[in-house]
């Protein structure tokens, strides 16, 4: 049995790649609003080109003031998102080892059930087959015996004639068809786990 701190929901085998995205950086302050930037303003008094660009200067200033923090924010965020990725990813490798252990010792019997019913299967289909193939000549045999004088009748001289010929003859018949079942499902039982070991 399979312990239940590794039998994970499916949804937490899943990683949301959203979870993962950038969000849009700030924007830039068009240079229509540094018209009214009061330094802008005042730039156009002054000569000097120095002056006249520290707007501008201080525009760009706080615009990548605040990229940094967004850059900063983001990755504090996708740290924590991949910690939270990592812990799941270390109970899915748990869960794995345990499954593959399950699934291994799984195996393990079921190959030694394997084994045990077709060295069990082929004694049987061996023992019967010797049955089979001595039917004919031990009937043979049983014909070569004669009764005592003092038991024989004009239809009863052998020991053959003392056993129902026929009924032997019908079991043979229904035992050759038990056999060949027997041996189909040792074929089959084999093929199954040919096809199962090559996946």
């Amino acid at each position: 049995t399979i312990s239940t701190e590794y039998v994970l929901n499916t949804n937490d085998y899943l990683i949301d790649s959203d979870k993962l995205s950038s969000s849009p950086p700030p924007n830039l302050t068009s240079d229509e609003k540094l018209k009214d930037h009061p330094l802008f303003k005042n730039s156009s008094n002054s000569r000097s080109i120095l002056w006249q660009t520290l707007p501008k200067y201080e525009i760009e200033f706080d615009y990548h003031y605040d990229l940094s923090l967004m850059i900063k924010d983001e990755c504090i965020k996708k740290m924590n998102v991949a910690k939270k990725y990592v812990q799941q990813i270390q109970r899915q490798y748990q869960s794995l080892k345990v499954l593959m252990e399950h699934f291994k010792r799984s195996k393990e019997k079921l190959n030694k059930q394997q084994t045990k019913f077709i060295n069990k299967c082929d004694e049987q289909i061996t023992n019967h087959q010797e049955y089979l193939n001595d039917f004919e000549s031990d009937l043979t045999k049983l014909q070569s015996v004669e009764l005592h004088p003092s038991l024989q009748t004009k239809s009863r001289k052998t020991m053959l004639d003392v056993v129902d010929e026929g009924s032997f003859r019908n079991w043979y018949n229904k035992a050759s068809i038990s056999q060949e079942k027997q041996q189909k499902l040792r074929k089959d039982r084999m093929e199954m786990k040919e096809n199962i070991e090559s996946k």
